[in-house]
């Protein structure tokens, strides 16, 4: 059987959300609601790669 390709945008939104959520777990500003400088950036390149992703998979089905 043969491998699907990588997808890029996939593995990029992937790691940003494990990025995001293993910064979350040590970080004790960012559990009490408000994100240190570090982890506002994390989610924001989390967010931005799962728009991309959901546009992208929303054109796909039309």
């Amino acid at each position: 059987m043969a491998k699907q390709p990588s997808d890029d945008l996939y593995d990029r939104y992937m790691g940003a959300f494990e990025a995001s959520a293993q910064h979350f777990k040590g970080c004790d500003a960012c559990q009490e609601g408000r994100n240190c400088p570090e982890g506002a950036s994390l989610h924001e390149r989390f967010a931005r790669l799962q728009d991309a992703f959901r546009a992208r998979q929303s054109k796909r089905r039309r």
